[in-house]
């Protein structure tokens, strides 16, 4: 995991993937699209329901304090199928 990607519809900032079983951080990205492209992968590699995917956090570092922080579970995995969703329908456009 860890891919440069250029800012994609305003998703920049800094995000890192951690592993909530462990406490490792196994990814940073500049996007959150590019962090979403790795959990997809990761999804269709192990599978959705399989620890690789379930431990995993997403998080925003610049989030501002008190803000809600943080996607994991089937609400990452939702969110990484619809922006895989999203791309693979503006490929086809193009």
């Amino acid at each position: 995991m860890n891919r440069a990607e250029p800012a994609v519809n305003g998703d920049h900032g800094e995000y890192e993937l951690w592993d909530g079983e462990t406490g490792n951080c196994v990814g940073a990205y500049a996007t959150r699209a590019a962090a979403l492209r790795d959990v997809a992968d990761t999804v269709h590699r192990y599978g959705a329901m399989s620890p690789e995917v379930t431990s995993l956090v997403l998080m925003r570092l610049d989030t501002p304090p008190g803000a809600v922080n943080g996607l994991s579970g089937s609400e990452l995995v939702r969110e990484a199928a619809a922006r895989e969703r999203a791309t693979q329908r503006t490929r086809a456009a193009t």
